[in-house]
């Protein structure tokens, strides 16, 4: 007997959960397909990854350069290599 049966006996019905293929987005407010959220820990953020780019600023700070452009000027200002990270810091003077 496992354990759906005891409680069938203890008159408690129990009923499937049901895997969810849509969420609300927590900064914008619409409902989303569950791929438009990124996992974190064993389920998915409640900010999807739109917004998650909008709060960045990272897709309009460089949208009107090339990207022929930027490793241009990466190359002028003496960088070589592979560029693996980003990581970017604000200062307010």
């Amino acid at each position: 007997m496992d354990n759906t049966d005891k409680l069938k006996l203890a008159g408690i019905t129990v009923k499937p959960v049901e895997a969810t293929t849509q969420k609300k987005g927590k900064c914008c407010g619409k409902t989303l397909p569950i791929e438009d959220f990124p996992i974190y820990g064993k389920g998915h953020r409640n900010t999807c990854i739109s917004c998650l780019r909008n709060e960045s600023g990272a897709t309009e700070k460089f949208k009107q350069y090339q990207s022929v452009e930027l490793i241009d000027e990466l190359r002028a200002r003496g960088y070589r290599g592979k560029l693996e990270k980003v990581i970017v810091k604000s200062f307010n003077l």
